[in-house]
Formats: C-alpha cells, structure tokens, sequence
C-alpha cells in the first residue's frame, strides 16, 4: 500500500543509522566539511502511487544541505522532514538553479505530452553526503565515509520503483554510479554520442536509466535542451 512508502525509507535510514553517526564522529575529529544526508520523504505516498510515470532525477550531490547546527536534531525522522520543506511534491522548489530550472522543465514536458497521465518526481543524488559550503564533490574521505556506512542508494531506488532514472550527473560521476549501483553498458541515444546522451544498461534489475550533462554543463555549452528532454521522453516511454 501507498502508506507504507516512507514507512519503508525511515525503516531503511534507521537501519544504518547507527553506523552513520559513528562515521559522522570520525569525520567531526578530521574536521572534515560535510553535511547530513539526502533522506527521502514523500509528501504525498498517495499521489506518488498512484503516478502513471514516475521519474527520479539525480544530481551529483548536495552543495548544503540542511545544516548541522547547534540545536539541530540528527535523526532519519528530522532528515526526512527536511526533504519534504526543500522539496515539497518537487513543482514548487523556490531555489532558482540549472538544475532546478530543467528539473522542472523536464517534468511539464511529460506532462504535456502525455496529458492523462499523472506524473510524479523525487530528487535524489548519486553522492548522499555533501559539503556543508561551497560546491563540488565532498573529496574521498567523506565519500568513503557514506560508502561504508550509509550506502543506500539501490535500495532507495527498490523502495521508490520510480519508471525512469535521469541522471544529470555528467560522465565525471560514472564511477560513483556504477559503485552505488553496479555495473552497466552505456548505449548512446538516437544520434547523440555516448558522452552527451545514453541509456545506462545495468546487468542487475533496476528502472530504464539515462545520463546526459548537468544543466549546468548544458548553459554553458548552450545546448539545446529541448532536443535533449524530448529525445528521453522518447526513449523512456
């Protein structure tokens, strides 16, 4: 049933829980630079069940994330919550970015070219654990930290069982992506070439995948990006 959707994320959360914190308190004697990480929380499990497609859209990884400040509870249940104020059911996002702009962009063009179908999004990245400032990759440390403690992205992704994968997440993530998810064959879309667009084949049974630039990437190389999404849209469904 719809109900048990988040049930099921907190249920996973909390089962790694433990091993985070203590990863977490080896990083804070580093004094590394990180953030909580990026929990899930639908804000309507009826909705999002009931969707006709749905989609989850992956970035690279958080650049601030719900901040640990003083007073600030660290639990799954706390982490969720801050997922559902940021993100809402995803058409609402007030943050102004490539990223989000075209998130948004993608999600209306479905919409538009399947109009009876109800259409349902989450936001999610490959990198669980980011910097609590500035942007880029949170550097291996930190990284290693979320592999060995709180690598929970495949069963997110069981959890969700969205339609479509859609990682804008460029090549440079293409190994964290086969280490969060294994391995696959990257198999160029229509007359893009495997860098600029590709359907990641997985050999294990995940949602149909797709990987193409960070809309960041896309404004500076002032691509198309309505050839781009409509080129998924055809190839997803």
């Amino acid at each position: 049933m719809y109900q048990d959707i988040n049930f099921k994320l907190q249920d996973l959360y909390q089962s790694k829980w433990d091993s985070l914190v203590r990863g977490r308190s080896g990083l804070m004697e580093r004094k590394m630079d990180y953030t909580r990480p990026l929990l899930i929380k639908l804000k309507d499990e009826q909705a999002y069940s009931q969707a006709d497609k749905r989609v989850m859209i992956l970035g690279q990884e958080t650049n601030g994330w719900a901040e640990l400040g003083a007073g600030s509870a660290f639990t799954p249940e706390n982490t969720m919550n801050k997922y559902v104020e940021f993100f809402g059911d995803g058409r609402s996002v007030k943050w102004r970015s490539p990223f989000w702009n075209e998130s948004k962009r993608f999600i209306r063009l479905i919409e538009k070219r399947f109009p009876q179908n109800k259409v349902a999004y989450t936001y999610n990245n490959v990198v669980k654990i980011g910097k609590s400032s500035g942007i880029g990759f949170p550097g291996e440390i930190v990284y290693k930290s979320e592999m060995d403690n709180f690598n929970v992205l495949k069963m997110e992704i069981e959890i969700l069982k969205p339609d479509l994968l859609l990682f804008f997440s460029g090549t440079s993530y293409d190994v964290r992506i086969r280490q969060k998810l294994g391995e696959y064959i990257a198999e160029p879309i229509k007359s893009f070439s495997e860098n600029e667009l590709c359907r990641l084949k997985f050999a294990n049974d995940l949602p149909f995948a797709v990987r193409t630039f960070h809309p960041k990437a896309m404004y500076i190389k002032k691509l198309d990006k309505l050839h781009y999404f409509n080129s998924i849209i055809d190839a997803a469904f």
